[in-house]
């Protein structure tokens, strides 16, 4: 099975002898993948629909994986009992209600060795969230499927450190990605549209936010840019 460059980078962050929780899995891809290629012996597909589990069970099904790869009706961490996962996925939907599912399932969250998160909107919001309820980043990476950007975060609970404004936006260890500096052209880019946007509006104030927030970014690529050479 071929993955898209998007859980291709999730399924490059999991660890191998991981049991999975793959949440919100929709067709399985990801859980198949990990299976087929020896990353994981068994692994979770859960899902808070019928119709995406359905799709699972059968990509699992033709895949040959109904013995090492569970399916589960349920949202976020909740269709978990203790033990049975030891890392879980969450990806492909908003930061906030990725925060929502962390908050209702703590417990299991923090018990996880590990989390990988891929937020769709929101990634400065939870990554603010996460560094204000001790969850340490250990990996970040960038995917990059047409003209669409997804940021991947790997975190276990443990300590976590106050962030600047670049870092919740633009991620903490991300230097050594190969997609980061195209990353930050991207970012760079829509920070000048909207310059140009407030500043038909003379807002001083929030042109003066924007400017400070551009110029991080054009540090951070020229940081960015030293790294890679």
């Amino acid at each position: 099975m071929k993955l898209t460059p998007r859980l291709q980078t999730i399924a490059n962050m999991v660890d191998k002898g991981s049991i999975i929780g793959d949440i919100g899995t929709d067709h399985a891809y990801l859980p198949v993948w990990l299976v087929e290629n020896s990353i994981c012996e068994r692994a979770f597909a859960t899902d808070i629909n019928e119709g995406p589990l359905a799709n699972a069970v059968g990509t699992i099904e033709e895949a040959g994986f109904s013995d090492q790869i569970t399916t589960r009706l349920g949202g976020g961490i909740e269709p978990y009992h203790l033990g049975e996962a030891n890392a879980y996925v969450i990806a492909g939907m908003g930061g906030m209600l990725i925060i929502d599912i962390l908050t209702t399932s703590k417990e299991l969250a923090d018990l996880a060795d590990y989390l990988i998160l891929q937020p769709m909107q929101g990634r400065a919001d939870l990554r603010k969230w996460l560094s204000e309820n001790a969850y340490e980043i250990l990996e970040e990476r960038i995917a990059i499927e047409g003209e669409k950007f997804y940021e991947v975060i790997k975190v276990k609970a443990g300590k976590g450190t106050h962030m600047t404004w670049a870092e919740t936006e633009l991620g903490t260890s991300m230097l050594q990605d190969e997609n980061y500096y195209e990353f930050l052209d991207h970012k760079i880019r829509v920070h000048e549209r909207i310059l140009a946007g407030v500043k038909k509006g003379n807002d001083q104030a929030a042109i003066s936010r924007v400017e400070a927030e551009l110029k991080a970014i054009e540090e951070v690529k020229s940081c960015a840019l030293t790294q890679k050479r």
